[in-house]
């Protein structure tokens, strides 16, 4: 039995077949489709099209939306509601936020360390004019007997107040620690100071012998004095009119004077006058000024792997102070 073939509604054409999906019969063409077996259906695809390109057209007759129509028809189609916080029928305030009851006090500590800090800094750069420096070493050395006898009564009783009050235990400790090493340091110091041998001098007419020697020379007009001075953990040799280079941060101002204190030897063409290892700052001064802060000429390094595609190239340059001598003095009341 032979398979029953699909032929055209109209003509029973077999060949160039469609489907039309309304009612399911074939048809070859629009012919065909329009034929009088076939109308009922044809005419109902050609009303939607007509039904649909003017609904198109009226549609494109009509004016556009505005935002607030817009906004006004999504709020009528998805109402909020009131009793939620947030919504349009409540008025917000800044006050509602969540507030930090500690943020005041955050600021407060914050500017009083910041105070604090300025201050250590502006101390800092007052010692450093003086050429006492900031090392506890340099403070201590400065300080005469008196000072010190003063310094240690005033520290004891830092101690005992401290002592008196209630802290944790934590805080306890620490202080502790701090508090003992920092006495035991200055004992240290103390013994040390105690203990040292100081010079004697066995003849006395040898010595305004050398001073009286000195004395003439550098009293001459053309004489050049020069100095060995330790500053920025280095030793210079040092004459009037000379400059230094000092590298990295320094706490001083183009055109700041200041004292070099740390002198370890003084002497002219004829003479050499040693430390042990430091010259009494009232012996002999050197005054200096800040001409210049700049940064140093930048170095160039340079690094390159063949046959790898590795090439950095940096430029590297520090910071730098010039000072310049003014003066080298000394004092023959304080030899």
């Amino acid at each position: 039995m032979q398979d029953e073939r699909i032929s055209c509604l109209s003509c029973g054409s077999l060949d160039g077949l469609n489907i039309c999906p309304k009612c399911g019969l074939a048809y070859c063409c629009v012919k065909c489709y329009r034929s009088k077996g076939h109308r009922e259906c044809s005419e109902k695809f050609y009303l939607e099209c007509i039904e649909q390109e003017l609904r198109l057209k009226n549609g494109a007759q009509k004016s556009p939306k505005t935002f607030e129509e817009f906004m006004n028809e999504q709020l009528e189609d998805f109402p909020m509601d009131e009793k939620v916080a947030g919504s349009c029928s409540q008025i917000l305030d800044s006050d509602d936020d969540d507030v930090d009851d500690n943020y005041l006090e955050k600021v407060k500590d914050g500017c009083i360390s910041e105070y604090q800090s300025a201050e250590e800094r502006e101390l800092d750069r007052q010692l450093t004019l003086l050429g006492i420096g900031t090392d506890n070493g340099s403070l201590l050395s400065s300080l005469t007997d008196q000072e010190k006898k003063t310094f240690t009564l005033f520290y004891d009783k830092l101690l005992a107040q401290e002592a008196v009050m209630v802290i944790t235990l934590l805080g306890s400790c620490k202080l502790f620690l701090r508090q003992t090493s920092t006495v035991e340091s200055c004992k240290l110091l103390f013994k040390q100071a105690s203990g040292a041998v100081k010079a004697e001098i066995v003849d006395t007419h040898k010595v305004e012998k050398v001073v009286d020697a000195v004395e003439q020379e550098w009293k001459q007009k053309n004489v050049r004095l020069f100095a060995v001075v330790y500053i920025d953990k280095r030793q210079f040799r040092v004459s009037e009119n000379d400059l230094i280079v000092l590298y990295d941060n320094v706490p001083l101002d183009v055109g700041d004077k200041i004292k070099l204190e740390k002198v370890l030897a003084v002497g002219g063409k004829n003479f050499t006058l040693f430390g042990r290892p430091l010259i009494h700052s009232p012996t002999v001064t050197v005054n200096a000024a800040v001409v210049e802060k700049t940064t140093s000429y930048p170095q160039l390094r340079y690094l390159m792997i063949n046959h790898a595609k590795v090439r950095t190239l940096h430029w590297m340059s520090r910071e730098t102070t010039i000072l310049r001598i003014n003066d080298i003095k000394i004092d023959r009341e304080n030899m």
